[in-house]
């Protein structure tokens, strides 16, 4: 009787837990109700797993189809297939990138409750300064030989991105908190910085023959935010190191870029051109040449001379060594980038428990943005090998009227020697 009286009381209580049971609980069928853990670094997976077979199948196919007549079809062959392969190829590298990211965020289990705000500003920000160190090495190399003044765009950018940090990062009309102020404050400095940087970099700049293309505006602004990085005050001592080196890593960034901007030679474009000249560019064909070896167009405007002669591999207006400096900035903010979306609290937190010092956890980060750096010139290295163009950038036409720059004085015959030289044979022989 006590044995059946007790199921008869479990039956009791489990009819009453489940009259007590909300229906969505009831009847719930979601992938947390199983055990299956729903992520967006899962579906992301997913997502670029089918991406990749896609592209692979485009390709494989119109690579077969090249060799073997009898597999073409003319919707396969046109253009649409050839974008669609194209642009999935150039989306995998900003989606893999977030595909990582959010996997050691999962991993760690650093953006839960609290601590999701201060998560995504750490890693937006500082995923922001690993691309643009990395697209600036890729300028460097004149991957992108459109761009002539990438401080403009550098203005651009940090000017958005200074109004997004100073109106989004703060919940107005709640307490200022230590953390709103310093993110605040560079929201503002990038701002204001950035608006005078694009006056510089615009029509109206008062300054233009005092700075030329020499803009030191996006280079203090970098200096500027690692000063304020290496002065973020920390509870603990391993996070302060963190901040202290990545603030000192962008800090010393903006000097290297400095040095370029100086090493960066005049542009000639602005230097006068003689009137002589500018007759006889109107007078005979569009591009003329002259003693300085200095290519002129039509309206007397210098395109090219000797301190901006383009050298293959580097971006127009730079020199070896202008880009070398520039180089070692753009390592220095690709490197502030990793650190800097490394040293949100949780993340830090996750960290000291299982690195012993900062050092260990800074070095892994410096092995990582060095594998950054392999990894963009491997894919810098294949897209120039897959376009088989110049790295000059610079048009044949134009490119082929340059000479080499010998003085007048020294030159063994010049046109004008050439066409009297008849003339003073003739003269010669009369005279004997």
């Amino acid at each position: 009787m006590d044995s059946m009286s007790g199921e008869s009381g479990d039956n009791v209580q489990a009819h009453d837990g489940m009259m007590h049971m909300d229906k969505r609980q009831a009847g719930d069928t979601s992938a947390d109700h199983y055990g299956i853990k729903v992520s967006v670094h899962k579906t992301l997976g997913i997502f670029l797993f089918f991406m990749l077979l896609l592209q692979t199948g485009i390709g494989v196919y119109r690579k077969l189809a090249k060799t073997r007549s009898r597999l073409r079809t003319p919707w396969m062959m046109g253009p649409i297939p050839r974008n669609v392969h194209k642009y999935l190829g150039r989306a995998h590298l900003p989606l893999a990138y977030i595909q990582i990211v959010l996997g050691v965020v999962k991993l760690t289990e650093a953006a839960e409750g609290q601590y999701f705000g201060q998560a995504i500003s750490h890693l937006v920000m500082g995923g922001s300064f690993w691309w643009y160190g990395c697209l600036y090495i890729a300028y460097l190399v004149n991957t992108f030989p459109t761009v002539r003044r990438p401080e403009y765009v550098e203005s651009i950018v940090m000017t958005v991105w200074g109004v997004i940090n100073f109106s989004i990062l703060h919940q107005w009309g709640t307490r200022w908190s230590h953390s709103d102020l310093e993110h605040t404050s560079l929201g503002l400095l990038w701002t204001f910085g950035g608006a005078a940087s694009l006056l510089i970099e615009s029509r109206f700049n008062p300054l233009r023959a005092i700075i030329g293309c020499r803009n030191p505006m996006p280079a203090l602004m970098i200096m500027l935010t690692g000063y304020a990085m290496s002065q973020h005050a920390q509870y603990f001592q391993f996070p302060t190191a963190v901040h202290t080196f990545f603030g000192y890593c962008l800090m010393l960034s903006g000097v290297c870029r400095l040095i370029q901007l100086a090493l960066r030679p005049a542009p000639t474009e602005t230097s006068p051109v003689p009137p002589s000249w500018r007759e006889r560019s109107r007078s005979s064909s569009t591009v003329d040449v002259d003693d300085d070896a200095t290519v002129h167009d039509e309206h007397g405007k210098s395109r090219f001379g000797p301190g901006e002669t383009p050298v293959e591999g580097i971006a127009r207006g730079e020199t070896p060594t202008s880009a070398f400096f520039g180089f070692l900035s753009g390592f220095g903010i690709i490197e502030s980038g990793l650190l800097f979306q490394s040293a949100h609290e949780r993340q830090i937190n996750w960290a000291m428990w299982y690195v012993p010092d900062p050092s260990v956890y800074i070095l892994w980060f410096t092995c990582l943005a060095f594998a950054s750096v392999f990894f963009l010139m491997c894919v810098l290295q294949a897209g120039r090998k897959s376009s088989g163009g110049s790295d000059s950038g610079t048009s044949p036409q134009v490119y082929n009227r340059l000479r080499t720059h010998v003085p007048s004085n020294e030159r063994a015959l010049s046109g004008h020697d050439i066409e009297m030289s008849g003339f003073f044979e003739d003269d010669h022989q009369e005279g004997q």
